[in-house]
């Protein structure tokens, strides 16, 4: 399917929406400066995701006003920020502000704890799902087809001709000549939101998405929200807690910096402390790649 516009209502329908222009030229303009002499100051180093926190410079892009009230009024009143807000690089390409590789592969996912459909409690029908992850894009679709491929429904549904169509790419991942084909199912399944500068795309984390087959560099910023309940204690438990590649710094040097941001949330009312230890999550499941290095490590 095609690229269709979206709105407010189709976070909970379709379980994405997107606010197209969303950061003026000034705003957009102030943010890349800003990414960008984070990129250039830090260097080159192993760890891909860049975490907003740890760069003062940086809050101002969490605390966006205007994007936290879309987030109330698609939520609710109460949201909370799940301390996690962050852009990528690649060390291949060598310059400022690059996201992945030259051509990315398609692989649909979900971003939430427990990923199979059903299974554990972010699938509870008695507690409607309430994460968000939520995505400003600052380069054009005409320049390397940046966006977002995303399977509506997939939220609420786990059969959809849509989701058959993943399982098949799912399943034929390993075989490296079908590679091309497989970059054209995002034309097939679910709907390509193709974005350009200052575009925000909002989407339920447990939603079936991958990035857009795109060429050269492609920048973005990606933040979670969600409500102060059991599914964003345990989003942050998993991400914080579980995951391999993920940690929440600061700066160790100067551990004043921590009150200072856990005050700038505290002021913005939308705090939510972070999980105190590792605790179990029925059904979650970490990436195969991840699995594999928490064993070596």
């Amino acid at each position: 399917m095609t690229d269709i516009p979206t709105n407010n209502d189709s976070l909970d329908k379709l379980g994405f929406c997107a606010f197209r222009n969303f950061l003026s030229a000034d705003e957009l303009k102030k943010h890349i400066s800003i990414l960008d002499d984070i990129y250039k100051k830090i260097g080159r180093k192993s760890d891909k995701f860049i975490h907003l926190e740890q760069h003062r410079e940086a809050w101002e892009i969490i605390f966006n006003d205007r994007m936290l009230d879309v987030l109330r009024s698609l939520l609710g009143p109460k949201i909370h920020y799940l301390h996690d807000a962050s852009f990528r690089y690649s060390e291949e390409q060598g310059t400022s502000l690059a996201f992945s590789q030259t051509e990315c592969p398609v692989m649909w996912h979900r971003d939430n704890p427990c990923r199979r459909f059903g299974k554990g409690p972010d699938w509870d029908k008695n507690e409607p799902y309430s994460v968000v992850t939520a995505v400003i894009y600052l380069t054009p679709y005409n320049e390397n087809k940046s966006g977002v491929n995303v399977i509506p429904f997939s939220h609420k549904k786990t059969y959809t001709l849509s989701n058959m169509l993943r399982l098949i790419h799912e399943k034929t991942k390993n075989i490296p000549f079908l590679t091309k084909l497989r970059n054209l199912f995002p034309n097939f399944v679910g709907i390509n939101v193709r974005t350009n500068p200052g575009d925000l795309i909002i989407f339920k984390s447990n939603l079936y998405h991958t990035a857009l087959p795109f060429r050269n560099l492609r920048h973005a910023v990606y933040f979670h929200y969600g409500l102060d309940n059991k599914h964003s204690k345990n989003w942050m438990n998993y991400f914080h807690k579980h995951r391999a590649f993920t940690h929440y710094k600061i700066d160790d040097k100067d551990e004043s910096k921590y009150d200072e941001f856990f005050d700038l949330l505290k002021r913005k009312d939308i705090f939510i402390p972070l999980p105190e230890k590792k605790e179990s999550i029925e059904a979650s499941s970490i990436p195969k790649q991840e699995r594999e290095e928490l064993r070596k490590n």
